[in-house]
């Protein structure tokens, strides 16, 4: 009504709220937390050779500091260890193939075959087979050369009779 009094109240916007600290929670945690508090979380996965698959490596802006209320929160998780093709180690030394496969992050063990086409402790193969991609710290397994099967020899006998 005219001349009546009119109360406004202005808003002060969504607010601010302090963040929650994500980091080593899994993504399901982390998300729903970010959630509860008021924060849209984004995650991005990240490859990781030491921190388990699906937790949390970081967040950002960082835990408990103040933001804006529905505002993003990135998350950066694990999505576990790289995956590495296996090289074709196949007639190398055993030594150079286990060095070269340690190098990239495998665990190497070995194996004894004869092969009459591969030299003596020469790489035959790998298990799993070269241009597999494994994860970092996973196991392959060299097929090392012990050189020709052993003959199976055949022994023949030869008898002469002398003639009276």
């Amino acid at each position: 009504d005219q001349g009546s009094t009119v109360e406004i109240v202005v808003s002060g916007g969504v607010g601010d709220a302090k963040i929650p600290d994500v980091v080593g929670r899994t993504q399901a945690a982390a998300e729903s937390l970010l959630k509860t508090s008021g924060f849209i979380p984004e995650a991005i996965l990240t490859p990781s050779d030491t921190i388990p698959n699906g937790q949390v490596i970081s967040q950002s802006p960082g835990a408990n500091t103040t933001a804006t209320k529905n505002s993003v929160v990135q998350i950066t998780v694990s999505s576990g260890a790289a995956k590495v093709p296996i090289p074709d180690v196949a007639g190398q030394s055993a030594t150079s193939a286990s060095n070269q496969l340690g190098q990239l992050g495998f665990k190497v063990t070995t194996t004894s075959q004869a092969s009459a086409t591969v030299p003596v402790n020469s790489v035959i193969s790998t298990n799993p087979p070269a241009g597999t991609e494994a994860a970092k710290g996973s196991s392959v397994t060299l097929v090392v050369s012990t050189g020709p099967p052993a003959s199976s020899s055949t022994s023949s006998t030869t008898s002469t009779t002398a003639a009276p």
